[in-house]
């Protein structure tokens, strides 16, 4: 694996600027929210997706029919690693609802294999600064009970990995 998280910090840092020093203030019947998930979507597929040779994947989320997408499913070959023991926020949930209370508050480097989805704030219509890696639990080694789950995680606890494009595989269209 390798470390993109240089990637993704430089990724956050244009998502964040272009958020806050442009389409933050747009009025409210402006129809800039499509706009921003479409942005989001170019900035993510220039400065992380292409760089780390995931071409294939970078071309499903670029096809006209993933405009508007949500960035609810994981971006499978992405993995966010925590630093050590670190707090986390697993969603009560299996769809990542508003709840973040799951019993399990901790996780380390080797208890859980954690996939990059978004980044995350909790107030989305303000100043963003994507505080959060947001993530599905793909699998845990000590406790079955939060895979599935969506979970948050610190960016300044994690680093993320890409899989060899050889062996991940893009994400559904949908």
């Amino acid at each position: 694996m390798t470390d993109v998280t240089e990637f993704m910090l430089e990724y956050r840092e244009a998502a964040r600027s272009l958020w806050n020093c442009h389409l933050r203030e747009l009025p409210v019947d402006f129809p800039h929210h499509h706009d921003w998930e479409a942005l989001k979507q170019v900035l993510f597929t220039t400065l992380v997706l292409r760089r780390c040779g995931h071409d294939d994947c970078a071309a499903a989320l670029l096809t006209p029919d993933r405009y508007g997408f949500s960035w609810t499913e994981a971006i499978v070959h992405l993995k966010v690693v925590p630093v050590s023991n670190v707090p986390i926020m697993i969603s009560r949930d299996l769809d990542g609802g508003p709840y973040w209370d799951h019993p399990i508050d901790q996780l380390g480097p080797d208890i859980a294999d954690l996939r990059f989805i978004d980044f995350f704030d909790f107030e989305e219509s303000g100043y963003l600064d994507f505080k959060y890696y947001r993530v599905r639990v793909q699998s845990s080694l000590r406790n079955a009970a939060p895979v599935g789950h969506h979970a948050l995680l610190e960016v300044s606890y994690a680093k993320v990995l890409a899989e060899p494009p050889n062996k991940a595989t893009a994400p559904e269209p949908g």
